[in-house]
């Protein structure tokens, strides 16, 4: 296993020599895994996101081709028929 160290300040050093009886490794390195494993679920699939923005793209294109307006101007239409 490779080894990678780290340093801490004075207080926590002393602090965690009053605790010998803790494996201070497993505690790190459970924490270290538990925070990666945190912001490996957060990691954006690049080529998806792309993928869904292409397809987000092609609707919106086809709607306007269809129907000739955008979104906002049909909701704004069906709000100004829902006044009369």
């Amino acid at each position: 296993m490779p080894i990678v160290s780290l340093k801490v300040d004075e207080k926590t050093k002393k602090l965690m020599e009053m605790h010998d009886e803790i494996n201070w490794s497993a505690v790190i390195r459970k924490n270290l895994e538990k925070k990666l494993e945190e912001m490996q679920k957060s990691v954006i699939d690049k080529e998806r996101a792309k993928k869904a923005c292409e397809d987000m793209d092609m609707l919106r294109k086809k709607h306007k081709n269809t129907y000739g307006k955008q979104g906002e101007d049909i909701v704004r239409e069906w709000r100004d028929k829902r006044k009369l």
